[in-house]
């Protein structure tokens, strides 16, 4: 029994990460130096983790409004949202197989 628990833990894992093959990007412009030299890193990961505490939004996710608001207000705009990989279906099940195209 518990070999068999531990086997379903791993298959249902693996069939998790196998979603995860799509990446979102946003893009910031730093407004208070945008001229100068820019902030270093450290302040733009102080800002987005400020940020992220503030608003609830999850990484990896394309950031809500809200978290854009805050930003601005830590001095940087949001840019662009760049979005890598294949999107998930919508509808729940394998585009490939609601399609029958496979």
């Amino acid at each position: 029994m518990r070999r068999a628990i531990i086997i379903t833990a791993i298959l249902l894992a693996s069939c998790i990460a196998g979603r995860a093959d799509q990446t979102v990007t946003e893009s910031y412009r730093d407004l208070i130096r945008s001229h100068g030299h820019p902030r270093a890193a450290a302040a733009s990961q102080a800002a987005l983790d400020f940020c992220y505490g503030q608003t609830g939004d999850i990484r990896g996710l394309a950031d809500t409004p809200a978290f854009k608001q805050c930003m601005l207000g830590q001095g940087f705009r949001w840019q662009r949202t760049i979005v890598k990989g294949k999107a998930a279906p919508t509808n729940g099940v394998d585009d490939c197989i609601a399609m029958d195209m496979c």
